[in-house]
Formats: structure tokens, sequence, C-alpha cells
């Protein structure tokens, strides 16, 4: 299961109002960001980004605190605005953004507990190509999202305006049931007892069984 924030540290050789601009000129970096807040006392910056296919948003927010008169280190994090939502790679990519742009200033250094040798943007670029969903991801997470749609507004006109039998009853129950196995943002509660690789499995086990189901409920 994906986790659903991701967090890194830079030593920057700026000083605190250039480090502070650079926290600007980064987030600018991450496609429909705006500005929440800025916490002065705290020195933290907070920036909300749009809703978008794979997201409801995320929040991405910068501690800036300066170590000497040249040097500061900022801490940056990214997490999903609605908690309990799984992120699909959102805040491993946004924070590849950002180590793409931090690691464009010269001489910025990671911070993993200990100071880490500065990779090239050539790197980041790689890895950040290597975790991003893949086409047949997108493609399995448009499905997703349309079936689950369709089968849970279709139980919803069954459930309102179905007639009475029992039989209709059952019907809209696997369509709703069909519905929460397919839509991503409700993932992390149906398959969170399972590792990633083996969700398919169960999730085309628990889709098939359900659908004989319906088939079923709706014949007899």
């Amino acid at each position: 299961m994906a986790e659903v924030a991701k967090k890194h540290k830079f030593i920057l050789n700026a000083n605190y109002e250039q480090a502070l601009d650079y926290c600007f000129q980064a987030a600018q970096k991450i496609r429909k960001s705006k500005l929440l807040d800025q916490d002065k006392l705290n020195n933290k910056l907070r920036f909300q980004t749009g809703t978008g296919f794979r997201s409801f948003g995320e929040i991405i927010e910068f501690s800036v605190n300066q170590i000497s008169a040249t040097q500061t280190e900022i801490e940056v994090s990214s997490r999903a605005l609605v908690d309990f939502v799984y992120d699909w790679g959102k805040n491993k990519d946004n924070i590849a953004v950002l180590e793409k742009f931090f690691y464009s200033i010269p001489q910025t250094t990671k911070v993993n507990n200990v100071l880490a040798s500065t990779p090239s943007v050539s790197d980041v670029e790689n890895s950040k190509s290597n975790d991003s969903p893949s086409f047949v991801s997108n493609i399995f997470l448009s499905l997703n999202w349309f079936f689950g749609s369709s089968f849970l507004f279709l139980a919803i006109l069954m459930f309102l305006f179905g007639n009475s039998e029992a039989q209709a009853d059952r019907v809209a129950i696997m369509l709703f049931v069909m519905s929460i196995l397919l839509l991503p943002p409700l993932k992390p509660y149906v398959y969170g007892f399972c590792r990633d690789e083996h969700v398919w499995k169960i999730k085309a086990g628990l889709l098939l069984a359900t659908f004989l189901l319906f088939v079923f409920a709706s014949t007899f």
C-alpha cells in the first residue's frame, strides 16, 4: 500500500529570504497549486493543489529553518487533502517535482538523518519516470472509476425508482457492492489487508463472485 504522505529535507546554500523565495518558486512547479497560509511564527508555507484525476488535492508544506548566515534547511512534505484517500502515487510525484527544482539549485544537499550526496537532475527524472503510474495503470484506473461510478449510479436508481420486489433489491445491493470493490478512493478500506501486488487478484476474485451473485439474483 502506498503511503499517503511523503517528506524530504534539503540544505540550500542560501539565506532565509532566498530559501523562502525558492519555496514559492518550487510550489509553482506543482500544477494548480495555491498558497493556503504562511506561518511566519513557525517558518512554514502551506500550498494546496487542485483536484485531479488521481487525487482530490494535496497539501504541500515547506518548513524553513536557517542553519547559518549562508545555509538554510528546507523540509518539504506532500499529503492527501483527504487523509483516508489512497494517493495513487501523487504525493511521490509531487516530491519528485520539488526534488528536481531544488537539485537545480547549485550545491543543494538532501538530508536523510545524515547528509547524502547530491544526485543529478537526470537521476531524479529517471526515478520519477520509474515511479510514476504507467499508461496501463492509468487505463485500469479509468476503468475502475467508470464502472464503479456506473454501478453506483444504477444501484441508487434501482433503490429509488425500482419496484418493491425482493429481486430488484438484491440486484441493487449487488451493484452497490461491485461499485465499492471498484471505486479507487475506497481501496484502503476494501483491500488494505493485502499487498499491492495481490490486489488485482483479490479484486478479480471478489468481482467474479459478486457478478455470479448478481446473475443469480437477477434471474431467480
